[in-house]
């Protein structure tokens, strides 16, 4: 016993000294992160991304605003977002496969990134690239992909082009959490899920050398991978790929090692033999923290999609257990809810939990007054409105949180579009009085700002779509019907709500239908199909006045997915179907909004 307690103190020693090198403590020997000179608990949730692939260099600011809200509102701290995922838009490569440079607007939207996170006391997890970069997609060069991961020379391209430039432009941030360099890499290997694989080897020199690149280039960064426990435990017979030893004896880098190990775990591909919500930090043998970085934000339940463990947790639960068992932190999958796991209003009463319980360790100081955060939606309006003049009010008292100054703040209306559609005021009360105009359609967008005593001011909006059911836009929030869909998140509902962010999106599979209910028939004159990235190649459209007996009035074998606008009549229908013949990517078909419009 003695002999094994001395072998212990040893490996702590040399711990410590490896820390001390790259730049100070990072962890805690209760396995807790130090970030910006504070021992953290990272409470939070996946975003992953907004458009897949693609979100550092067509950067959505309203939407990765409104996602650090969500999280703050929920009680956060922590949002994990995805950079080069698949490289199919960062960075640029040569003739030869070779990274050539990072686009020039990847760090300028990533500051900007940080920025607003800061602003919101919301840290981010920097997640280079995932499992998707050896996956046949659109624009993904799985060759170029294959030997950045395999040969050294491609490997130190990607670092000197592109690693070193961005980690150079952005240390410091206050608002990083960490670097982590592949999401998943074991889909990568043989059994795993990709479309080429790779052998375990060059995913450790791989992760050897850039973590060491990063922890050059900025030594007080925290770098991590992310991946099941299978790969990194050392309990149970498991073993740890990702060992200090283990990485640099394959890319021979020193300092090319993880600060902490992170976990991810869904109860309907493992039972509780490699569960963290089943055994505490302490029981998989490592001498590193463990950050849980995707769980379902629905809970370790069954959610539709098989259940594995004898026991399951509601996300309050969960979020508990994670700190109170050890972990570093707890990441819900996903903000975007688009998978059946649960989305942030799901995990909330999780991370709300963490800050009320143990607040020392989630909120963010970030040094200076914080602008009042709203701490819920306000519900879209939608008014059907004919000849008449109408009235209605939403209420907004309550609706902010600030931190200093708890409640007492003074509203008013911030802005308003559309002002020949409604008027708007507000009270002391926090009642927002709104008066529709006749004979009206269209949507207008009403932002409430909240000033607190020492005049920061915070922001919430909502919309007000008012409706005519017999004019313009006539699919507008009639009943729509399909053949299949990925979850209440992206039902059917969602392709003719007037919203240009919400969307319908089929199972993944080719001869999938949608079709929508007009409630009477019209003489249909003008279809406006506004695709997402998974759009449909060849489909037809289809009228019908019985929604059995279906007429085919257009078809398209050969789109390019945006927005396809088109004449089909004019035909008298109740019924008009859009049917997906062939998917032009490997996810299903997928609408925005599908418009129907009378013929003139």
């Amino acid at each position: 016993m003695k002999r094994i307690m001395l072998f212990l103190l040893c490996i702590t020693v040399i711990i410590t000294s490896c820390l001390s090198v790259r730049g100070g403590k990072k962890f805690t020997k209760e396995g807790r992160l130090i970030i910006n000179g504070r021992e953290l608990f990272l409470s939070g949730m996946n975003l992953a991304w907004i458009h897949f692939a693609n979100d550092p260099v067509d950067f959505d600011e309203a939407r990765f605003a409104e996602a650090l809200d969500d999280v703050a509102r929920a009680g956060g701290n922590c949002l994990r977002f995805w950079i080069h995922t698949n490289g199919s838009s960062n960075p640029r490569y040569d003739e030869f496969g070779k990274v050539l440079v990072l686009n020039p607007e990847v760090n300028v939207n990533l500051e900007r990134a940080l920025d607003l996170a800061w602003d919101r006391g919301i840290l981010i997890v920097m997640c280079l690239w995932s499992h998707d970069m050896l996956t046949k997609n659109t624009n993904v060069d799985l060759i170029a992909n294959q030997r950045m991961l395999e040969i050294p020379l491609y490997t130190e391209a990607y670092i000197n082009k592109a690693l070193i430039p961005m980690v150079s432009a952005l240390k410091g941030h206050p608002a990083i959490a960490c670097w982590e360099i592949i999401n998943e890499p074991e889909g990568m290997l043989s059994g795993g899920w990709t479309t080429k694989r790779t052998e375990m080897i060059h995913l450790q020199r791989f992760i050897n050398l850039t973590a060491g690149a990063i922890h050059r280039e900025d030594p007080g960064a925290l770098v991590t991978t992310g991946s099941g426990l299978a790969m990194t435990a050392n309990a149970g017979g498991l073993i740890n790929y990702y060992s200090d030893e283990r990485l640099i004896s394959a890319g021979g880098d020193e300092l090319g090692t993880l600060d902490f190990y992170e976990a991810h775990y869904y109860p309907n591909n493992e039972d509780e033999m490699t569960s963290p919500f089943h055994h505490p930090a302490s029981y998989w043998e490592l001498d590193k923290p463990i950050l849980i970085g995707e769980f379902p934000a629905g809970g370790i339940k069954e959610l539709g999609k098989g259940f594995k463990p004898r026991t399951s947790l509601s996300p309050k639960e969960a979020y508990l257990y994670a700190y109170e068992n050890g972990y570093a932190g707890a990441l819900g999958w996903t903000w975007t809810a688009h998978d059946g796991f649960g989305g942030t209003d799901d995990a909330a009463p999780g991370m709300l939990a963490l800050l009320e319980k143990y607040r020392e360790y989630i909120a963010v100081d970030i040094g200076k007054n914080r602008p009042p955060l709203s701490m819920k939606t306000i519900d879209n309006l939608i008014v059907d409105i004919g000849t008449e003049r109408y009235e209605d009010y939403v209420n907004v008292g309550g609706l902010f949180r600030d931190f200093e100054d708890g409640e007492k703040l003074d509203y008013s209306i911030g802005n308003i579009t559309n002002p020949e559609l409604l008027a708007a005021s507000i009270d002391g009360n926090g009642n927002v009085d709104l008066t529709f105009f006749p004979e009206q359609n269209g949507l207008s967008y009403i932002e409430i700002t909240a000033k607190d005593s020492a005049g920061a001011v915070g922001t919430a909006s909502f919309i007000v779509i008012v409706h005519d059911p017999l004019h313009g836009n006539l699919a507008l929030f009639k009943p729509a019907v399909s053949s299949s869909d990925e979850g209440e998140a992206l039902a059917p509902r969602f392709l003719n709500d007037g919203l240009a962010d919400t969307r319908w999106s089929s199972s993944w599979a080719d001869d999938q239908w949608v079709y929508i209910d007009l409630g009477q028939v019209f003489s249909v004159g003008r279809i406006v199909l506004n695709w997402e990235v998974a759009f449909g190649l060849a489909y037809d459209i289809q009228v019908s006045r019985d929604a059995e007996n279906w007429e085919t009035v257009y078809h398209e074998d050969k789109s390019d997915g945006k927005i396809d606008e088109f004449s089909v009549g004019p035909k008298d229908a109740r019924y008009v179907r859009m049917y997906g013949i062939k998917r032009a990517t490997q996810w299903g078909f997928s609408l925005w909004e599908f418009e129907i419009y009378a013929a003139e």
